[in-house]
Formats: C-alpha cells, structure tokens, sequence
C-alpha cells in the first residue's frame, strides 16, 4: 500500500461518493426540473444521445435546457429519456425539443431481475417522457466538439453499411468497432451473453488496446527517423487514444485506456516512477473525481475490475509458472487463458449481483474469441479505409463477412452447447 500511495485518497473517495449518494436526497441539485413540476407548463429538452430502442418508441438521452411557468420561459437542469413514435423522424445531437407531455417515474420492468431504475437513478435519470405532441426549436445546439465526434461516429458507421456486407454482419460489425448495438440481432445478442463474450459487443479497453497496438506497429518507422520523431509517435498515439474514446462515446473503458495510456506516456518522460496498477489506481481516482456517478455505472466497474485481475493475477500465475518447464506452443494458449479467468473471477461478483447469471463456458470461448478478435477489428478498419475502392472493397467485404460469420458460428456452437449442460445438470 505505501509503495503505492495513490490507493488511499482512491479509497476515501469512493467512500466519500457513496456517503453522499446515501445520504443526500436524489435531487439535490440546484434549480432541478423536478422542483418546477407544479408551475411548469411545457420543456424544452436538448438531445444529446440515442438509447436503446423501445417497441413501439424511439428514445434519447436529453437534458432539460428551460420550462415555461405561463409567463416566460426560465433555465432549469437534469436529464430525462425522451421518447418518441417509432415513425417520427430521427433527430441528431443538439436538437431542441419543445413538449408539453407530462414526466414519468422510471420504474423497473415486469419480470427483470435487474434492478434498472436503481441503475439509472445513479446516472441521475429519473423520469421518461413520451412524446406524441411536439415541436422542434432549434438545431445545432450543444458542444461543438460532441457534435463533430457523433458525426464522425454516424460517417464510420455509414461506410460499414456501404460496403458489400450484409445487413446482420455491419450491424455486428458496428457493435463491435464502435460498441452501438442497437440494430444487432436478439439472436446474437443472447448468442453471445450465454456464451460469456458479450464484452466484445461493448468498446472496451480491449478494442482500444488492440486498434492501438496496430496504430503502433505501422507507425514504428517513424522512429527511425530519429528522436524528434519518437516523440511525434507518442503525441499522435495519445491523440489518436483520446480520438477513438471521443469518437465511440466517451464510455467509462474508453476513458480508462485512454488516461491509462496517457499517464503511462507521460511516465516515460517525466522524472516519476509508476507501474501499471498504480497508473490503474491514478486513472480511477481522476475519473471519480471528475465524474462521481461513474462509482456506480456497472461498465465502470467491469472495466476496472477486470483490468485489476489481470494485473494483481497474471504476474502471480506467470511467476508460478516460469517454475514449470512449459512448451512453447501450449505459453499463449496458457496466457490467454490466464487473462481471461482473472479478469472473471474478479468481475463475476458483479455479473452474478446484478444479472443473476454467470457464463459456465467463458473460459473456453474466451479463449478462442479475443485473440481472433484482433484480425476481426483491423479488417473491418481495413474496410472502412478502402470502402470507396471497388475492387479492394469487394475483396475486404468477402474477409469481413467470412470473419464475422466465423464468430457468430463459435457463439452459437458453445451457446448450444451450454444449454445442453445447463439441461444435463437440470435432470440430473
């Protein structure tokens, strides 16, 4: 712990946000909209996010920008999920919503064993709004750089889709380059949860890591240039981290890897000595502290979490090992597999609290999925860059769609399997 000092105010402040979230009431927050409930007469609401599709509504994340008191219109604060008819037109970031419509408590569904309004109450939303009656005020409003990242987002996502793969595969795809599963198929959804490889549906500090280590081969010769442009290839990587994280949504891996990769940048030129647990521990700390609610998002806590298992397990399990004479060809399947049952065993608490389910085949189809994940990733980069070539587009579109349809069989193939165990135990 000394050697590591990070670790106590890491600790106090953890503590700290879950005092204060216990005990101070949910809308403690100046000039909250749900004080003006009873002389608010109409919102207006700034889009800021798509969410996950409803049956018969589209839904976005907004934040309530004004209400009207019958006089004028006056500033408020917070954010809802604003719903609207699945035939209504799309609407982008930084479009103002105006409705009359009457909020609703976010209540938990009939037969989820998740506790979601819990969830969302500790992302401070509270409330839905279903919009029938409305009008658009405005466009164009919000963050610029936000609004640049979305559209570059909805660019990468519209070359997928222009390219010769099928429909399911550029949805998979999508999901798997910039963690946006809203048009993935139930099917492989469940394929994947049961099989115990749905993390790779979300961006995660593995993609990120991946996409890096490729930026960082085909960059190497840059170096060869000389020291001036050493340090250009760590600015571009750094960059391009922070790009990547912004692009996909700024989710809570996202920005780990990415102010993991910074600090451990910036340690290799500055007089301080770290390691990768504690470059763990700073990027947590300035996390929390920039953003509290982030204590009680469930990616958050798996990202973290699971990178602390590999870090606190791996070098033990390694260690053991280098005792052992192992042959050369069973080291990586061994690695792997010593990756992935870390970070398991340190986030199945979590996953069984608040899914009720634990994967019994993660192990194996873990094992075969990551590393096969990388080729994954960098073909459909690879497509992205060359969509606009016939030919090249042809030939990366017929690799692409081969890859993806190879893991969509592996799901399936251990999702039956682990029914028909899951069945055995049962009549047993």
């Amino acid at each position: 712990m000394f050697k590591r000092p990070i670790i106590i105010p890491l600790i106090l402040l953890i503590i700290g946000i879950i005092i204060v979230d216990s005990f101070i009431p949910v809308f403690f927050v100046n000039d909250h909209y749900s004080v003006h409930f009873d002389k608010a007469i109409s919102f207006r609401y700034l889009i800021t996010d798509n969410y996950k599709p409803k049956t018969n509504w589209t839904t976005y994340q907004a934040k309530v920008i004004e209400y009207f008191d019958g006089n004028s219109w006056q500033k408020t604060k917070g954010k809802v999920l604003i719903n609207f008819p699945k035939d209504c037109k799309q609407f982008n970031y930084g479009d103002v919503i105006e409705s009359k419509e009457r909020m609703q408590r976010i209540r938990n569904f009939k037969g989820l064993t998740f506790d979601y309004q819990k969830y969302m109450n500790h992302k401070r939303l509270y409330h839905n709004v279903y919009c029938k009656d409305y009008k658009i005020i405005n466009h164009n409003k919000g963050n610029k750089i936000i609004k640049w990242a979305k559209n570059a987002n909805e660019s990468l996502k519209n070359r997928i889709k222009s390219s010769n793969i099928s429909q399911r595969n550029a949805n998979l795809a999508i999901s798997l380059l910039l963690g946006d599963k809203s048009k993935l198929d139930l099917d492989i959804k469940n394929s994947f949860s049961i099989t115990g490889i749905a993390h790779i549906l979300c961006v995660s500090g593995l993609h990120i890591g991946l996409i890096l280590g490729f930026i960082q081969l085909i960059t190497k010769f840059i170096c060869l240039f000389g020291l001036r442009f050493y340090y250009l290839r760590q600015i571009l990587l750094v960059i391009i981290a922070w790009l990547i994280a912004l692009i996909i949504g700024c989710s809570p891996s996202s920005l780990r890897v990415a102010l993991m990769f910074t600090i451990l940048i910036l340690s290799k030129h500055l007089p301080i000595q770290t390691d990768s647990l504690n470059t763990l521990y700073c990027t947590a700390f300035f996390l929390l502290l920039t953003n509290p609610l982030l204590l009680f998002d469930i990616s958050f806590q798996l990202s973290f979490l699971a990178v602390l298992g590999i870090l606190v397990c791996v070098p033990i399990i390694e260690r053991f090992l280098s005792k052992h004479k192992t042959k050369n060809f069973f080291k990586p399947i061994i690695q792997n597999a010593t990756i992935s049952l870390s970070a398991q065993a340190f986030t199945a608490p979590i996953i069984i609290y608040n899914f009720k389910t634990f994967p019994i085949l993660f192990l194996l189809t873990n094992i075969i999925v990551v590393p096969f994940l990388g080729f994954v990733l960098i073909s459909i980069i690879t497509l992205i860059l060359f969509v606009d070539i016939p030919l090249l587009n042809t030939i990366t579109s017929f690799l692409v769609e081969i890859e993806l349809d190879v893991l969509i069989a592996i799901a399936n193939f251990f999702k039956n399997l682990t029914l028909e165990i899951i069945t055995q135990i049962i009549l047993i």
